[in-house]
């Protein structure tokens, strides 16, 4: 009877764990759906709200570019005093600024997305830094601010033009922006890599916002809306895609970006 009894006693425990073996499998399985279902309906909505961010910030490029244009028309008047040619071409650089921030926010929405492809080759980037050198010599003069480089001749690296160009000249852009009078950019070869710095004579970036400052999400609205936050996010995950570095040099005076690109 003893032996019986206790049979039936493992019988009934068996059971008894099958069943709820059974129940957490099945609470599992709804758990796990509804879980997919809220996941679903965040990506999409994530997606929606990505589609109108992209929406609205390209309708806004129309009527930046025809402010940009009339104040360029306006700039080539013989009879201008220097205070008109000084407020002219302050709009001309308000207008340049909101540009490249309105292009910064439609990539990083791209690449926050997945959506934004890198196509190497083989690229001299000591003549695509010269280039934008020299593009920036404009800007740098309309504010009042030189820009110096030392370059060596020949560096190659594999690298998407495009996407190169546009990391290395938000840097640059950067630094003329909160540089006080300079801004210099170098580039050598280091062992097997390219090493790229841009430094300014600005103010430079304390410890708190220097943990953060590639980081949008980290930054303040306040930030974004200057355009401090979108330029220097894209730029490293730009740099990251192509396998290399970037990091953040900075004091109590100037700020220092370092590039570091393989080679190979």
């Amino acid at each position: 009877d003893k032996i019986s009894s206790l049979e039936q006693t493992i019988l009934l425990q068996r059971e008894v764990n099958k069943k709820l073996k059974q129940n957490i499998a099945e609470q599992t399985e709804i758990y796990m759906q509804e879980l997919k279902d809220k996941t679903e309906v965040i990506k999409q909505q994530e997606k929606e709200f990505s589609k109108t961010i992209a929406r609205v910030v390209h309708d806004l490029k129309n009527p930046l570019t025809s402010v940009k244009s009339t104040a360029e028309a306006l700039s080539e008047y013989e009879d201008l005093d220097e205070e008109k040619k000084i407020l002219i071409n302050l709009i001309i650089s308000g207008a340049e600024d909101l540009s490249k921030m309105i292009e910064d926010i439609l990539l990083s929405n791209k690449i926050v997305h997945n959506a934004y492809a890198v196509e190497k080759k083989q690229l001299n980037i000591s003549k695509i830094i010269e280039e934008l050198v020299q593009q920036t010599k404009i800007y740098a003069e309309r504010t009042g601010k030189e820009i110096s480089a030392d370059i060596e001749k020949d560096l190659i690296v594999n690298a998407d033009e495009l996407k190169i160009k546009r990391a290395i000249g938000n840097l640059i852009s950067n630094g003329l922006k909160y540089g006080k009078r300079c801004v210099k950019i170098s580039a050598k070869s280091f062992k097997n890599k390219v090493e790229i710095e841009i430094s300014d004579d600005g103010e430079g970036f304390d410890r708190e916002v220097k943990e953060k400052v590639f980081s949008n999400k980290e930054m303040s609205t306040t930030d974004l809306i200057n355009g401090n936050g979108f330029g220097l996010t894209n730029a490293k995950r730009i740099i990251e895609l192509h396998g290399g570095q970037i990091s953040l040099l900075s004091c109590e005076k100037g700020t220092t970006f370092k590039i570091i690109l393989p080679n190979e």
